[in-house]
């Protein structure tokens, strides 16, 4: 099993959750932070399982290395 990394994932989850902060920051309740936060975290995690399952490279890393 090869250690594939999807950098881009992480950084797409995390502007998504900065943004809906920084949208709604002030007017937000602490629950509705926590379900954010969750609701991020599930996403990001479907979204590599994903990501695996189709075989995808990642976007950052470029090619990986061929086997001989």
């Amino acid at each position: 099993m090869s250690k594939v990394q999807y950098p881009e994932i992480a950084i797409f989850w995390g502007l998504i959750y900065s943004l809906v902060i920084l949208e709604n920051g002030p007017e937000m309740y602490l629950k509705e932070v926590l379900v954010l936060t969750l609701i991020v975290i599930v996403a990001a995690f479907a979204t590599r399982i994903i990501a695996v399952h189709f075989g995808l490279r990642s976007l950052f890393l470029g090619r990986s290395p061929q086997k001989e």
